[in-house]
Parts: C-alpha cells; structure tokens; sequence
C-alpha cells in the first residue's frame, strides 16, 4: 500500500509518501522489498526509518525510493514515510514495482497519485489619493499578479467589501479588466467583485474603481482571500483611505538656529467642488506661506 499526506499541494511543497509493506500469510516473509520509481517531475528529499523496516533509501536524485524488511512476521506489516515535492502543477500517478520476497512470489503493486495545484494568484490593492474630504472620491485600484512561470490561472475571483462609510461612487469610474473576467462594481454599493478572471503564466491584471467616503475617519478596507480554479485560495489585500472633515490641514515647521519658518497650508479636498476656480488660480493643492 501506498499514499500521499496531503494529496494535493502546490509546487515546491513537501508532502509525506508513505509505503507500507504487509504480510497476509500466516508465516514470515523473509527479505521483503518494495521499490517505488517516482513520477517524472516528483523528488524525495528525506526519508524516515518506521517500525521493522531494516533498509529504507533514496535514489540518485531522488528519483526513486524503496523499503525493505528482513523478517516480515505473519499477519503484520511494516512502513516507512518519504518527504516528496514535485516543481510543476499537475497530476501525478504513481506506482510502486511489483514487492517481492525470498519465500513467496511477486505481490501487488500500489498506487497513489499526487494532484500538485498552481500556486494562488496574489492581490495587492490601493486608494490614491489616501485622504479625502467625505463626499468626495478616491480610485481604488487592484492589481493580481499570477506568479506560476508554467501555469495559466482561470476562474480568478475576489470579493471586497467596503467598510461602512465607504460606497462605490456614482458613476464608478471603472477601468482596467482581467483577462475574461466580469467585475461588479455597482454605483452607491458597498461591494466590488471579480469572477472568471484569466491570467497568462507569469503575468498581471489590473483595474480601478472610485469609491466615495460618507464618514470621517480612517476607513480600513480587506478584501476576501483571492482564488483560482487551479489553486483554490490565496490571501487577502488591505489598504486605508482617511476621509477628513477639515478643508484645510496646517503645519509647522522652524528652523530654530537660524530663526526662520515654513507653514504649509494644505487642501484636503480632491477637487473644488461646486464652486468655479478663479482663472489662473489653484483650487486645491499647497499654498507655502
């Protein structure tokens, strides 16, 4: 008998083989041997000695494994345990030699398979700008990044709900795509989805939304993990914008050997609002006095 622990896993990521030779006569077998020759792409690195087993190996490379015992006793078994990675997504079917002993013809082969999963996409996330007055308008942005060099990722999907306070601004300013994927991202919603998204090997999507803040405040903001049909989940992303009731912030600062001072007086608002800017004038931004 044969088995992965897990049977699934992500590239690079040990797993626990485990091969257990038994015994279903009512004598001893003597010098029971069983070789496994891995599948193309699956490694043992390591190998742990179980009870009654005298030889215990890995091959060259770790290409192959095997156990042996030299008494068998009746009606009893005995197992040792691999540590093996494989570097590729995929499925991987394995199955030992034939096991044999001195006193008892061949016995059955096992079989096991090992399902490597592509690593999950990654999801990063931004406001710009971080700070706003309330009721004025930020442009979140989410980036997925697809770090598999081999594997093409589908059925990429998140889902971000927005901390109280914040809302998808009317209209939503969506930009940007990923892949095939649809994004939801309704005007005066507190939710932004992407489903069915599609990245190449190797590769990024991006795309953005305004979001308006309706509470002062720091608003911190983590989205659900981020999956994909071939890697199940990954994590979340997290990032705060600050909604600010002041229309200006001012600051300070000397120079006390020298005597003299800068005051910075600075407009927090995104835009000027309803009211027209004077030609020739700045309606938001620094004014250094």
């Amino acid at each position: 008998m044969k088995a992965f622990s897990p049977s699934s896993t992500t590239p690079n990521t040990a797993v626990t083989l485990t091969i257990t030779l038994s015994n279903p006569n009512n004598s001893a077998l003597i010098n029971a041997f069983v070789r496994d020759v891995l599948p193309a792409g699956v490694t043992a690195v390591s190998a742990t000695v179980g009870p009654c087993i005298n030889a215990v190996g890995i091959g060259i490379g770790g290409k192959s494994v095997f156990i042996g015992a030299n008494t068998l006793a009746a009606n009893s078994s005995c197992q040792a345990t691999f540590q093996v990675a494989a570097s590729n997504p995929g499925t991987y079917v394995n199955t030992t030699e034939a096991p044999t002993s001195d006193n008892a013809g061949p016995g059955t082969a096992a079989t096991a398979t090992l399902t490597v999963l592509s690593t999950p996409p990654t999801l990063s996330k931004s406001f710009d700008p971080m700070t706003v007055g309330v009721n004025e308008s930020s442009t979140l942005s989410f980036t997925l990044t697809n770090p598999n060099t081999t594997a093409a990722l589908s059925g990429v999907a998140f889902t971000d709900a927005l901390p109280a306070g914040l809302v998808v601004a009317t209209p939503n300013g969506l930009s940007g795509s990923c892949g095939t994927g649809a994004i939801s991202a309704v005007a005066g919603s507190s939710t932004i989805t992407l489903t069915g998204g599609t990245l190449a090997a190797n590769s990024s999507c991006s795309f953005s939304v305004r979001v308006t803040a309706l509470a002062t405040g720091a608003l911190p903001n983590t989205t659900g993990a981020v999956s994909a049909t071939e890697s199940g989940a990954g994590l979340t992303a997290s990032a705060t914008l600050t909604a600010s009731s002041d229309a200006y912030q001012l600051n300070y600062a000397s120079n006390l050997n020298l005597g003299d001072g800068v005051v910075n007086l600075t407009n927090s608002g995104a835009s000027a609002g309803a009211n027209t800017p004077v030609v020739g004038q700045n309606s938001y931004g620094d004014i250094c006095v």
